[in-house]
């Protein structure tokens, strides 16, 4: 009789990192969740630490319209004067991947001009990059100032035993126990990336319910062959 394992519900949903990562986590929630009027805040750390989750969490944890908007999915041109006024109007305003637009003036010059409304009228806005705002290679004087100014908040990479724990708890989500030596196989031939690591197991996840087995080492090695990736 062939292995069966359970499907557990919302296995296809993709789950949040941010919740599980340590360190800081805590600290930045509480500084996001306490917003005051005008404040601005700029979010930055490596890939995967959560960045992304955080904003949009932010974006809907207040119960009105909080627009998020990935700077590296927009053109400068596409914001126009009327889309201006309302970035500017909403209560909370959240800009990922602002270092999309570094060395663009006009989108620059957006950027300027947005905060500075925001902040004169007590709304806040947060940002978030990968660098931190003085390590990004503004082209406008005026807005590299300003963005300096922004109240840094730093999101650090978990270390190996880190991932591990995370991953695990991921997979306990899920309804999945990760073997060790799974786990360890894909930090050592694969990929460290947190985010690639977590969209390589759903696959696994996905490819493993299909064929009703559990996860092994020499089903991983299967798994990545028929990816041609082993």
């Amino acid at each position: 009789m062939a292995e069966q394992l359970l499907l557990p519900l919302g296995q296809l949903g993709a789950t949040p990192i941010w919740p599980f990562l340590p360190l800081d986590r805590q600290e930045v929630l509480a500084v996001l969740s306490d917003l005051g009027d005008s404040e601005g805040v700029f979010l930055h750390g490596p890939a995967a630490v959560g960045k992304t989750h955080l904003l949009q969490w932010l974006a809907l944890a207040r119960g009105s319209w909080h627009p998020y908007l990935d700077c590296a999915e927009l053109v400068p041109e596409s914001l126009c004067a009327t889309a201006e006024e309302r970035w500017c109007g909403a209560p909370l305003l959240c800009l990922d991947n602002v270092s999309a637009w570094a060395g663009d003036r006009q989108a620059e010059s957006w950027l300027y001009r947005i905060y500075n409304g925001r902040r004169e009228s007590g709304r806040p806005t947060v940002m978030a990059a990968r660098q931190a705002p003085a390590e990004i290679a503004w082209s406008l004087p005026d807005w590299a100032s300003r963005a300096t100014a922004l109240i840094p908040l730093a999101l650090r990479a978990p270390d190996e035993a880190g991932v591990l724990a995370i991953l695990q708890q991921l997979g306990a989500r899920q309804g999945l126990v990760w073997p060790d030596a799974v786990l360890q196989y894909l930090l050592r031939h694969q990929t460290r990336e947190l985010g690639e690591l977590q969209a390589l197991l759903d696959d696994f996840a996905a490819w493993l319910w299909q064929r009703h087995g559990r996860p092994s080492l020499a089903r991983l090695r299967m798994f990545l062959a028929s990816r041609g990736s082993a």
